[in-house]
């Protein structure tokens, strides 16, 4: 089965089967090691302590949306 099949099939799926469906795949992808670039690497644990200390605030993703979308509308 292509990944376009399995694309068109997990689309199929009710909204909270897609979501299910989205949650394991995403944390299929945390038991994967993925080798990074040391610069890259040390930007990544940079940003993780600044969340971790408090330093930065998260945004919801939600709310990243629509700021993006608010800005494509402005122009």
């Amino acid at each position: 089965m292509s990944t376009q099949e399995i694309l068109k099939a997990a689309l199929a799926l009710a909204p909270d089967e897609r979501a299910r469906l989205a949650k394991d795949l995403i944390a299929s992808l945390d038991e994967t090691t993925v080798e990074v670039e040391p610069e890259l690497a040390s930007e990544i644990e940079r940003r993780i302590r600044e969340v971790d200390s408090g330093a930065v605030k998260a945004i919801p993703w939600a709310e990243v949306k629509a700021r993006i979308a608010s800005r494509r509308r402005a122009g």
